[in-house]
């Protein structure tokens, strides 16, 4: 088994990618990273916003990487081709763990006691808070 270094502060969550590539992710306060690895051990990485404290990275369903930033209460999208875009949803806490839905949504746990989706339509996203 090989071992790589990427970086200080390096999180649990990973996710496989649409792309065959392993992205996870890292926070070194107050610097947030996207992590991809090729399967051959090149690292590449990618700069979330100040202070983001990303907690979770999940493949959604339009085959983007999608990363709750629990410091900023932001979703961010990251492309394959390394197209990043942060959106402000409305969070009243910060976003946490995810997962996809059978419905096709990205299901969010919302601070301690709530939960919601986002639904992707057009490349566009539409926020529901359900409990």
């Amino acid at each position: 088994m090989a071992a790589y270094t990427a970086g200080p502060g390096l999180g649990e969550r990973f996710a496989n990618g649409p792309d065959g590539d392993i992205y996870f992710l890292g926070y070194n306060a107050p610097t947030a990273t996207v992590y991809k690895s090729t399967m051959g051990g090149q690292i590449t990485s990618h700069s979330l916003q100040s202070g983001a404290n990303p907690l979770d990275i999940i493949v959604g369903p339009d085959q983007n990487l999608w990363i709750s930033e629990n410091g900023t209460q932001t979703l961010a999208k990251l492309s394959i081709n390394n197209q990043l875009t942060e959106y402000t949803v409305g969070f009243s806490a910060a976003p946490g763990a995810m997962t996809l839905g059978p419905d096709g949504n990205i299901w969010i746990v919302e601070g301690t006691q709530n939960a919601g989706y986002v639904s992707i339509v057009n490349g566009n996203i539409i926020a529901k808070f359900v409990y």
